[in-house]
């Protein structure tokens, strides 16, 4: 979930992802989705509000992006 953030962070008009997007993209449940954006969140790496995801911190975000490859 951490690279498709990263590489989604950018976009045009801003990413429009849904969990489900994203679990086509990582090629998972949108419940694991929901579970790994939790994970993030708790770490404090990203805030998940409702219909939004803000990065927190980046840096930390690509870590753990660069970790998991």
């Amino acid at each position: 979930m951490a690279k498709i953030l990263l590489e989604n962070i950018n976009a045009p008009g801003g990413a429009h992802l849904t969990q489900r997007d994203m679990a086509a993209i990582a090629g998972t449940a949108r419940e694991v989705v929901s579970r790994s954006l939790r994970y993030l969140d708790d770490y404090g790496l990203i805030e998940v509000r409702r219909r939004h995801i803000a990065i927190k911190n980046a840096d930390g975000l690509k870590r753990m992006a660069d970790f998991n490859l």
